[in-house]
């Protein structure tokens, strides 16, 4: 791992604390005369060693604005990286939203992050992005027209939030009920479930989730002074099925990568840039 490091330090939703932070104010779409080239203060939040790509986005919902950055794990494959508008959402949907209504992105949207997108159940979702400096804005599907999905449009990311029955396991979107994970960093747990899309692709893993939920709402500083053996993924009893096999690898993933930002937030060396 390069001696490069990434500004997330404290909780990425902190920022949307700060004096120029977009808010939602009732059902507005999105913050009126908010100039995407912000959003590149986000993207220095990236965990990007690999590619030193940096991007960022930020999904508006029911409850306010939740943002996102992308995210490489060291020593996985580049179908582990988690893209920024996957980020932002699923951001958006462990905080309890249950409608996304607009979309930000510091780039043009991938088409896997399209498909995902897609999951949200909304076709018509606008998506604001920089092209070349230059601002643009289209619906989902005119940026993914003649899509695939398996989905009636009743069935999506958000449908099926806010229910009393074993929460974190209802909340996996997948056809087939697939586990959630726990991951344990010494005195803190969060939990994280599947999130499957109908091409398959862009899912997000168990693992993923859970590693968005601890750095979205605790920051990597709260690695300071956990260890290795601290440091660890468990699956909840209720939630034990065959699915769990289709996961290990990247649990596995995910663990090790944590684990090396462990060593860097505890190593004398790291240098960090202020903000």
């Amino acid at each position: 791992m390069r001696e490069t490091f990434p500004k997330l330090i404290q909780p990425l939703n902190a920022l949307r604390l700060e004096k120029n932070w977009p808010s939602l104010n009732g059902n507005a779409p999105r913050p009126d005369n908010f100039p995407l080239l912000l959003l590149k203060k986000i993207n220095a939040y990236a965990i990007c060693n690999a590619s030193q790509y940096q991007t960022s986005a930020i999904a508006y919902t029911d409850i306010g604005a939740f943002p996102g950055v992308n995210i490489e794990f060291p020593g996985g494959a580049y179908a582990d990286t988690i893209h920024a508008e996957q980020c932002a959402i699923i951001n958006a949907r462990l905080n309890g939203a249950s409608q996304l209504i607009a979309l930000d992105s510091y780039s043009s949207p991938c088409g896997h992050c399209r498909q995902f997108m897609l999951e949200t159940g909304n076709p018509k979702l606008p998506i604001r992005y920089l092209h070349h400096q230059v601002e643009q804005e289209h619906s989902l599907d005119e940026l993914l027209p003649y899509s695939f999905t398996l989905s009636s449009g009743e069935a999506h990311i958000f449908s099926n939030q806010n229910q009393g029955y074993q929460p974190i396991l209802i909340q996996a979107h997948s056809t087939y009920k697939p586990p959630c994970v726990d991951l344990h960093l010494g005195p803190i747990c969060v939990s994280g479930t599947a999130i499957e899309s109908a091409a398959w692709n862009p899912s997000i893993t168990p693992a993923q989730a859970a590693f968005i939920s601890f750095l979205t709402a605790y920051g990597l500083e709260a690695l300071h002074g956990i260890s290795d053996e601290k440091i660890y993924f468990s699956q909840p009893q209720a939630s034990m099925c065959s699915a769990m096999l289709d996961f290990q690898a990247n649990t596995q993933v995910v663990e090790r990568a944590i684990r090396q930002l462990a060593k860097l937030i505890n190593s004398p060396k790291r240098q960090l840039k202020p903000e």
